[in-house]
């Protein structure tokens, strides 16, 4: 009787392992968290000071943190333009100074961007996209 009681506790300790591992598995991972090691496809908006747009559609990107920086990188490689940053210790975070040539300060005016409408509140390298985001930058003045 004993070894049949430990035979139905393993099997059923074996089973309830099994149905943890399949809802681990099925969990959103999108939600609340940033992307990890999955593809992330989102669009880019670029609005210069002279009024010309430049839009980058379903950019594709795989990495361990996806943000808001890698995928500026990577359209600038699409787009053969430039992106300067400067790291800041005070915030662990870079700045974007100049993109495409333009470099912040002129007529105070700034780099600053949005996901999905939102300003941003931290660094671009420290803000994480997600599948179907949308991120414009715009060459702009502060408020």
């Amino acid at each position: 009787m004993r070894k049949e009681l430990l035979g139905a506790i393993g099997v059923l300790s074996v089973l309830l392992l099994a149905i943890l591992a399949v809802y681990a598995l099925n969990i959103d991972d999108n939600v609340g968290t940033p992307t990890n090691g999955t593809d992330v496809q989102a669009d880019m908006v670029l609005t210069f000071p002279n009024g010309s747009v430049w839009r980058f559609s379903n950019i594709s990107l795989t990495s361990g943190n996806t943000t808001v920086l890698d995928m500026l990188n990577a359209v600038a490689s699409e787009g053969n333009f430039t992106v300067e940053t400067t790291y800041y210790g005070q915030y662990d975070s870079l700045l974007v100074d100049a993109i495409a040539g333009i470099e912040n300060g002129q007529d105070d005016r700034y780099w600053l961007y949005w996901v999905n409408g939102e300003y941003a509140s931290v660094g671009a390298d420290r803000q994480p996209v997600r599948t179907g985001d949308t991120v414009e930058w715009r060459f702009t003045t502060y408020g």
